[in-house]
């Protein structure tokens, strides 16, 4: 068997090189988790069942975070020190900013849920989505 084609290159990148394993390893994870995400989302609109959007969503969610902090650290690897700690600073912001939204829409969906049918006043809202309906004493 000739070892000098792509399987080759791919086989012996992934034993000697760290770097290279760990993106390939990432890029297979990432593959999968679009296909969990896609199927999902297929479940929920064929079934109209809001589980397995919600599901959709939060898995799109993280690959948009793991793709954005992968292609940050392949980009990083020729910029200086300076420069590849303000894209990472920058990555986790966004990343940040991403699960509090995603947060902040699955408790909402949980409220809109939970009360189908019926209006729902805005104090209610406000006290479920930011407190998560926690009670003080």
């Amino acid at each position: 068997m000739k070892r000098d084609g792509r399987i080759g290159r791919l086989l012996r990148g992934w034993r000697e090189d760290y770097i290279y394993q760990t993106l390939i390893s990432a890029a297979a994870s990432f593959g999968c988790t679009a296909l969990f995400a896609l199927y999902n989302g297929y479940l929920g609109l064929w079934h109209r069942s809001v589980w397995h959007g919600s599901i959709c969503v939060f898995y799109l969610l993280l690959m948009a975070i793991r793709g954005m902090v992968l292609l940050t650290e392949k980009r990083g690897q020729a910029w200086s020190e300076f420069e590849r700690d303000r894209c990472r600073r920058r990555a986790f912001l966004v990343s940040s900013l991403f699960l509090l939204a995603l947060d902040l829409a699955l408790k909402l969906l949980r409220v809109l849920v939970e009360n189908r049918g019926y209006a729902v006043p805005r104090a209610t809202l406000v006290d479920r989505v930011w407190t998560d309906g926690a009670e003080y004493v």
